[in-house]
């Protein structure tokens, strides 16, 4: 998200302890079951992609 909102001021960012990492969500009523199991397929995946 920083990336993508921040790309020219990463350095503005980081003053404020915004790590250029920082993943975004926003939820609204969805099960917490399903956004979990979303999440962990998502993390299994990015692993899996980055040894």
């Amino acid at each position: 998200y920083v990336m993508l909102a921040h790309y020219h001021e990463l350095s503005w960012a980081a003053k404020f302890g915004v790590d250029p990492d920082l993943v975004r969500v926003n939820v609204g009523l969805d099960a917490s079951e399903e956004l979990q199991s979303i999440f962990r397929r998502a993390l299994q995946a990015a692993e899996a992609a980055c040894p």
